[in-house]
């Protein structure tokens, strides 16, 4: 018996295909000869034979780039009622499927997915997410729809005939009815106003393009325009976004800012209000990750060959923000994680609701993500006062400017006014809220950013180290269900900043703090990008970076292995975003003030929605000698993920995701700082990586 590896048996089959055309090439097959075979190749594309009832149909194989037999089609019978007038169809029985679609395909791309090779087309979900069609990449770098391609049986996954799929309309059709639009909703060419880098104040819509279609609009310099990043195609019955598509009960994104179908009631209208006003939707639930995944089969170096954790927490004393030891003022949600709310209303914007009628659903958002972040265990408790406290003066009265001032009229105010009704021992952290009936103008997050001077509130019934005031809206007249303040933002500055986190993504040169905007990183070389996307300090789309949960105390010193650069080490990393005791992070120390970090990255926890093609090991470096203190960075930035040489330069965005392409997969490898780390293994189980030095 001869066995042929899977590359030879690609070419003997190849080789077979082509013999096989060659000889139909010479004996063209007539309406007499034998049945053709599905797959099988033929001589003429539209060519088409009939038998027992069936239709083949010769058309070109996208994939092989040949002409091959394709659709079987069931020739119509006239029916004995004169009630019915329905052409049935029917697919061979290997491919017949019950509803008359074939299950989602995860592999096939989707229109308005990124695509590289502008004369490839391939069979792959339109614009509603569930219909299969023939898609061309576009000169944006999106697929489209084809124009005059072969439609596609739906049942088969494979091209119907010509004359099925020919756009004219038979004399017999019924005619195509004008569409009437809503005139409501907005159209392209409309008048609009440009987005300010300081307000939106005037956020994308949804509307009608030049042909009719709803889609989402942005602002152009000449008025509305359809919207070419980040865009998700909308329902044309509805007039809502369309989201994501299900499989197997778990939703498939395509990119990290398509709407989640399994979104928590309570925050679909800021899921849609988010993808209109901030370009993007952000996670708002936590996905558990499956922790049976049994375990790889490369040979793994022995924990006891592992540095002593203690050589990889840097520690720079002339750094404004400590890393190891954590100063105790801090706030450390692991060690103390008790949160007063301050609820404030003005004399002229007061409110009949309960600041947990208005605020309730952050609270325990709040809550549930330091419990879901953190592997070690976390007990937040959120105090909430039943009615707001009314400050002395008006709304006007108060300012709060970019820099937090303790002896600012509206917190001297704030404490009197609190007095002794709230005790304030034991507290780690004060959470400040406005009244939603505050005009949206109060846009402002400010807060006391762990530092090591830190200033204080003194209240009459105690000190504390750490405050934050939650902004009331970032758009419209009024705070409403739709325009509350995104959560994982929240998150970023209550939680992240106040335990001392910095920033990670980069800088704009000579923009001082100004951070990038999501679509724009092929404008940016590699150390003004930072982390990227990675990371919620980055742009609160994804969880905590390992590095920062270690910081704070959410990983155990047991779940890191430090390793030494001057040796080789094999381990295994499980995912980072699965909740476990298990390793989750490998260190390897540069200098006194650098280490390089690699962590394994999978679609869990609030990384749910990123695209598996995202998977991998991710490697970056901390140099805490480059970080300047809160949103300011020197050359480098401080954090810098680290991407394999065999990527696109300059950096792009993978399914609008900035070094989503970072991830090494099994065999990449990346050298950095005098050592080359690879991924020998991956799997649901995590990635095995190699370090050795070069």
């Amino acid at each position: 018996m001869i066995i042929l590896n899977n590359s030879c048996m690609r070419k003997f089959l190849v080789a077979l295909q082509v013999c096989l055309l060659s000889f139909v090439l010479i004996s063209p097959l007539s309406a007499n000869a034998s049945v053709p075979k599905l797959g099988a190749p033929c001589s003429k594309i539209g060519q088409s034979i009939t038998s027992s009832g069936k239709k083949y149909v010769c058309s070109k194989s996208v994939s092989s780039k040949i002409q091959i037999w394709t659709t079987a089609i069931k020739t119509p019978i006239k029916s004995t009622s004169p009630a019915s007038s329905t052409t049935s169809t029917s697919v061979s029985s290997t491919q017949m499927v019950s509803n008359g679609k074939l299950p989602f395909d995860v592999s096939k791309p989707r229109a308005n997915q990124p695509c590289s090779d502008a004369t490839s087309q391939v069979v792959g979900y339109g614009p509603d997410i569930q219909t299969l069609m023939y898609l061309s990449c576009g000169a944006d770098g999106y697929w489209k729809p084809s124009e005059n391609a072969p439609l596609i049986d739906q049942a088969t996954g494979l091209p119907m005939s010509t004359s099925n799929s020919s756009s004219s309309t038979p004399a017999s059709a019924t005619p195509v009815t004008t569409k009437t639009l809503d005139p409501s909703k907005p159209k392209q060419g409309d008048a609009c106003t440009m987005n300010t880098p300081a307000k939106a104040t005037n956020a994308d819509v949804i509307g009608y393009d030049s042909s009719g279609t709803l889609v989402m609009l942005a602002c152009g310099p000449n008025g509305r325009v359809p919207r070419n990043f980040y865009s998700v195609p909308v329902n044309q019955s509805t007039g809502q976004l369309i989201p994501a598509p299900i499989v197997n009960s778990a939703a498939v994104f395509n990119n990290q800012c398509e709407p989640d179908p399994l979104v928590p009631s309570e925050w679909a209208d800021l899921q849609t209000w988010t993808m209109l006003n901030m370009d993007c939707s952000f996670p708002l639930r936590y996905v558990v990750g499956n922790t049976n995944f049994g375990q790889p089969t490369t040979a793994l170096t022995p924990s006891s060959d592992y540095l002593p954790t203690q050589s990889c927490k840097l520690n720079d004393n002339s750094s404004s923000n400590p890393i190891f030891p954590r100063p105790s003022y801090m706030f450390t949600p692991s060690k103390n994680a008790v949160i007063q709310v301050v609820p404030v209303e003005f004399s002229d914007y007061q409110t009949t609701n309960t600041p947990n009628q208005d605020y309730g659903k952050y609270f325990q958002l709040g809550a549930d993500w330091l419990k879901n972040s953190s592997d070690l265990p976390v007990d937040p408790q959120y105090r909430v006062p039943d009615h707001y406290v009314q400050m002395p003066g008006k709304y006007s009265d108060y300012d709060i400017g970019p820099q937090v001032d303790i002896h600012n009229k509206f917190y001297t105010d704030l404490i009197s006014q609190v007095g002794t009704s709230i005790n304030m021992q034991g507290v780690a952290q004060v959470l400040i809220v406005i009244a939603p009936t505050t005009p949206a103008s109060w846009h402002t997050q400010w807060g006391q950013f762990g530092t090591n001077q830190p200033q204080v509130l003194n209240f009459q019934t105690g000190q504390v180290n750490n405050f934050y005031l939650m902004a009331s809206s970032y758009t419209g007249q009024l705070l409403t269900t739709e325009n509350l303040p995104v959560p994982l933002l929240m998150i970023h500055e209550e939680f992240g900043h106040d335990a001392g986190l910095n920033d990670e993504y980069g800088a704009e040169p000579g923009a001082g703090n100004q951070l990038h905007q999501p679509n724009s990183g092929s404008d940016f070389t590699p150390d003004q990008l930072g982390t990227g996307l990675w990371g919620n300090m980055s742009m609160w789309h994804t969880e905590l970076l390992i590095w920062d949960k270690w910081i704070l105390g959410y990983e155990a010193d047991s779940q890191i292995a430090c390793l030494s650069s001057k040796s080789n080490s094999t381990i295994w990393l499980q995912p980072s975003t699965t909740k476990g005791s298990f390793l989750k992070g490998a260190v390897i120390p540069i200098s006194p003030t650098k280490v390089v970090v690699v962590e394994s990255q999978r679609s869990t926890g609030y990384n749910f929605k990123l695209p598996t093609n995202t998977n991998g090991a991710l490697v970056y470096t901390v140099d805490i000698s480059k970080i300047a203190g809160e949103s300011q960075f020197v050359s480098g930035e401080g954090y810098n993920v680290i991407r394999p040489s065999s990527r696109q330069t300059p950096p792009s965005d993978e399914n609008n995701f900035i070094y989503g392409d970072a991830t090494l997969k099994q065999g990449e490898s990346v050298d950095v700082d005098g050592i080359t780390i690879k991924n020998v293994e991956f799997g649901d189980f995590g990635d095995v990586i190699s370090v050795s030095p070069h």
